[in-house]
C-alpha cells in the first residue's frame, strides 16, 4: 500500500524491531500521514485522553486508525481466508484516514 515509517522512527529502530517504547514527549516520532493504533477499550480511553495527541498532524487531518482484535487477528493469520477479511476491514479505514480531510469518517476497527 506504500506506507513507510517516519524518518525519526527509522532512527530509533533496528532491522528486526517490532516495538518502540516512546514517552509522551516523543510523540513527534510517530507524526505521520496515517497512524494505526491497536488498542483495547481501556487503551482507547488512554489514547483519547492524551493531551499531547492534539499536536500530532494525524489528529488534525483525521489520519488516525483504531484497530481491534478482528483485523489484527486476520492480519496475523495470513491465510487465504484471513487476508480478504483483513483487507475488507482495513481498506476503508486507510482510505478515510489517508485523504487528509478530518471530516471524512474513518470506520472504527475495534468493532
Amino acid at each position: 500500500m506504500g506506507f513507510t515509517e517516519t524518518p525519526a522512527m527509522n532512527e530509533l529502530t533496528g532491522e528486526n524491531d517490532f516495538v518502540i517504547n516512546l514517552s509522551t514527549e516523543q510523540l513527534d516520532v510517530m507524526d505521520a500521514d496515517v497512524l494505526i493504533y491497536y488498542v483495547t477499550d481501556a487503551g482507547m480511553q488512554d489514547v483519547l485522553a492524551e493531551p499531547s495527541r492534539q499536536f500530532l498532524r494525524v489528529y488534525e487531518t483525521g489520519g488516525e486508525v483504531f484497530l481491534g482484535d478482528l483485523p489484527v487477528a486476520a492480519l496475523a493469520r495470513v491465510s487465504l481466508v484471513s487476508i480478504p477479511v483483513a483487507l475488507e476491514a482495513l481498506v476503508p479505514m486507510l482510505e478515510g484516514a489517508a485523504d487528509g480531510d478530518p471530516s471524512t469518517p474513518v470506520p472504527d476497527g475495534r468493532q
